[in-house]
C-alpha cells in the first residue's frame, strides 16, 4: 500500500543531501516566512522568521523545507531517495512532458506524491540514517535450512553506503528532539532510558498519520490511515502505538539502555540561531526577543568561521523611544540588541527588526534638539 508520506519524507529528499552533499550545516539558516505582511492576527505570529535548519527538522516547518530544496535542487533529492529504495517517484525535475502536477519538484519537500510511498520503502530508508548511512534491502528471512540443518536458501543483501557516518548521525541528533515537541510527545518512551530518534508526521488532509522512529537497536515505521483515504480526526494514538511495540521489542531483547554515538570529526560550537555564524558574548544572547544562542554540532571543517552578523546593539532613550543621543540622561537610556534583516514576510522576527523597532531611526529630539 503506497501513501502521503507527508513530511516524513523530506528528511530524507531534503535535509539528507543539504548536509551530506550540498554544504549546508543543521546551523544553517532560512527563513519561515510566506511573503504575507498580514498573516499575524490577535499578537499571534503564525511564522518563525529565520530559522536554523535544526529547528525546521524537528518542527517539520514547510517554508524551509521548500526554499532548502530550492537549493539542494528536487534531482538531487530524488537521486538521495533512489539510494535508499524509495526508486518510483515520478516525473522529471524540469517538468518536461509531464502532467499538471509533478513529483519530481519542489513539492518533494512536502511529500506530497502522486502516488505515494510504501511504509517498508520508508522504514528501510531510516533504517539507513539508524545504521550510521549503510542501506540495506528489506529482506523477510535470511536462510531457508532443512531438518537436517543443511541450508537450501540463503537471502544475501549487499550494504551500501548512501550517505556520510558523520550526516546520519547530524540527522538523528535532529529528531532527537522530536519527542520533545507538541508533535511528537505521545513517542516518547515511558520505561527505557534508550535514546529514541524519529519523524511524526500527518498529512495535510489528515488521511495519513506517521512515525518513523529508531533507536541504537532497532527502527520501526508505523502508518495508520483508511483505504478510501478518509480524513481522520488528529490524534497522538499512532505514536502511542509505536511507542508500546518499540518498548515491548527492547524488553524482550534486554536492551533497555544506549545512547547514539557520535563518530570522529564531530565538533560543537556555540552559534547565533538567527544567522548561523559564531555567537558573540553580550550581543547574541542579549537579543530582543531572546536568546539567540545555541549549541550545535557539526562535521569537522563545516563549522563557522565567521561572527555573528545580523545583530546590532544600539542605545535607546526611554523618554521618546528613539536612539539616543549625546544629552541624553544615562539613567534614561537603555541598551537593546536588534536584528537586521530584510523582511519578506510578517514573522516572529518583526518586532525585532531594527527598520521596525526604530522605524525613523532618529535622534532622540527631547533631549538634542540643537543637534
Amino acid at each position: 500500500l503506497e501513501r502521503q508520506p507527508g513530511a516524513a519524507l523530506g528528511v530524507l529528499s531534503v535535509y539528507l543531501p543539504a548536509l551530506d552533499t550540498a554544504g549546508m550545516t543543521l546551523g544553517s539558516v532560512q527563513d519561515d516566512t510566506n511573503g504575507n505582511f498580514y498573516a499575524a492576527s490577535n499578537g499571534r505570529y503564525q511564522y518563525q522568521g529565520l530559522t536554523g535548519l535544526r529547528d525546521a527538522i524537528v518542527h517539520a516547518r514547510k517554508a524551509p523545507a521548500l526554499k532548502t530544496m530550492q537549493q539542494v535542487s528536487a534531482q538531487t533529492g530524488q537521486n538521495y531517495l533512489e539510494r535508499l529504495g524509495i526508486d518510483d517517484i515520478a516525473g522529471t525535475a524540469q517538468g518536461e512532458d509531464s502532467e499538471e502536477k509533478e513529483d519530481v519538484a519542489l513539492i518533494l519537500s512536502t511529500g506530497e506524491q502522486t502516488e505515494g510511498v510504501a511504509n517498508l520503502k520508508m522504514t528501510a530508508a531510516y533504517a539507513a540514517i539508524a545504521n550510521q548511512g549503510v542501506y540495506q534491502k528489506p529482506r523477510f528471512y535470511t536462510k531457508i535450512l532443512d531438518r537436517d540443518g543443511n541450508c537450501l536458501l540463503e537471502n544475501e543483501v549487499q550494504p551500501t553506503r548512501v550517505m556520510k557516518e558523520s550526516t546520519a548521525w547530524l540527522l538523528t541528533s535532529a529528531m532527537q528532539g522530536v519527542t520533545d515537541t507538541r508533535a511528537g510527545k505521545k513517542s516518547k518512551f515511558d520505561r527505557l532510558k534508550v535514546a529514541q530518534a524519529g519523524r511524526a508526521c500527518v498529512t495535510e488532509e489528515k488521511t495519513d498519520y506517521w512515525y518513523q522512529g529508531y533507536t541504537p537497536y532497532y527502527t520501526a515505521g508505523l502508518w495508520i490511515g483508511e483505504e478510501e483515504e478518509t480524513p481522520m480526526k488528529k490524534t497522538g494514538d499512532y505514536q502511542v502505538i509505536w511507542k508500546d511495540i518499540m518498548e515491548q521489542v527492547h524488553d524482550m531483547s534486554g536492551y533497555r539502555e544506549g545512547t547514539f554515538s557520535a563518530p570522529d570529526g564531530i565538533v560543537s560550537r556555540k552559534i547565533c540561531t538567527k544567522c548561523g555564524n559564531l555567537a558573540v558574548d553580550g550581543l547574541c544572547s542579549e537579543a530582543e526577543g531572546g536568546s539567540a544562542v545555541a549549541e550545535e554540532y557539526f562535521s569537522k571543517g563545516t563549522e563557522p568561521k565567521k561572527s555573528c552578523n545580523c545583530h546590532v546593539k544600539f542605545r535607546i532613550c526611554l523618554s521618546s523611544g528613539e536612539l539616543a543621543g549625546e544629552n541624553c540622561p544615562k539613567k534614561e537610556t537603555v541598551q537593546i540588541v536588534l536584528l537586521q534583516k530584510k523582511e519578506s514576510g510578517l514573522t516572529k522576527d518583526s518586532p525585532y527588526v531594527v527598520e521596525n523597532y526604530l522605524p525613523t531611526g532618529e535622534v532622540c529630539q527631547k533631549h538634542n534638539k540643537n543637534r
